[in-house]
């Protein structure tokens, strides 16, 4: 997580308004550039959230950040609730920080079962490799032991046709075709003759279920896939990605931060309605041809 983007939330939520939290139905704490539970307010975040809205939080995380005591009080909290953890836990104590690289497996388990003894629900995310395919029957038996609520295998976006890999990928297509500068400093009309060789159609989710995702800086993006690349500098492909917001998307990251417009007007303005939503159709960004092309 870059600590220079830690969301201030006393100030965007009051940007908020009241009729987006009696209507959403789920809110989704995922980490983009870093795991949610690094924020240090995100406790208080989190009963604020719960406080506003009828609809279901679910927390995406590793689970080896805080103490046993901390989970205890958050499963104290989601008590009696449809409000759960998932814990991204990608095999036993062998295998399971060959990709969650520094992280501590017997760590997570007792957080997971504080979480658990206190009240929550807790969901086992088992991404599937090569390198602990043998153990998904002992990882799932392990899960109902401890009293998750469910266990699942996580296939999307990192996997071949085979439903597995041998090695770590992160995603479905690859965006080689974007890591060469030399695609936008020539012209536009070269560009988007490199993005249609690359897709057919884009299948936009987050149109289909009006969901909107706010980064770290305050930025409202209409999915998690889309936002974050735009401080990315040290991918490879973050020049093109970059260039397509700004140029042919011709974002102002200003007018699409909480600490500086209402929500509504963000949604409501030529960026989210005009921009965005004809470049899934005519011209889309490069992450969506990743996530979303066929």
């Amino acid at each position: 997580m870059n600590t220079n983007d830690r969301l201030d939330w006393a100030v965007i939520t009051k940007n908020i308004p009241d009729a987006v939290w009696s209507t959403v139905k789920e809110i989704n704490f995922n980490g983009t550039t870093g795991d949610n539970i690094m924020h240090p307010d995100i406790f208080n975040i989190l009963s604020d959230v719960k406080s506003k809205t009828t609809g279901q939080i679910v927390v995406s995380t590793n689970g080896s950040l805080r103490s046993k005591e901390w989970w205890h009080q958050l499963g104290v909290l989601f008590a009696g609730t449809d409000h759960k953890v998932t814990f991204g836990i990608d095999g036993l104590e062998d295998t399971h920080n060959i990709y969650r690289v520094n992280t501590d497996y017997n760590k997570i388990i007792e957080n997971a079962k504080a979480f658990i003894a206190g009240g929550g629900r807790a969901e086992w995310q088992f991404i599937l490799f090569e390198h602990n395919s043998h153990q998904v029957d002992a990882c799932k038996e392990l899960a109902y032991n401890l009293g998750f609520s469910k266990f699942f295998i996580f296939y999307q976006d990192r996997f071949d046709d085979s439903g597995m890999t041998s090695t770590v990928q992160l995603y479905k297509k690859d965006l080689t075709p974007y890591r060469d500068d030399l695609i936008i400093k020539d012209t536009s009309q070269n560009f988007n003759k490199k993005l249609a060789s690359n897709y057919k159609t884009i299948d936009c989710h987050s149109l289909k279920v009006n969901w909107f995702s706010i980064y770290a800086d305050g930025t409202v993006w209409p999915c998690c896939w889309l936002m974050g690349w735009h401080k990315a500098t040290h991918q490879k492909q973050f020049p093109a990605i970059n260039y397509h917001f700004k140029k042919m998307l011709k974002l102002d990251f200003h007018q699409m931060s909480l600490y500086n417009n209402k929500l509504e007007d963000i949604m409501a303005g030529e960026i989210w309605q005009k921009n965005f939503k004809s470049s899934f159709a005519t011209m889309p960004n490069p992450v969506c041809i990743q996530q979303c092309s066929k």
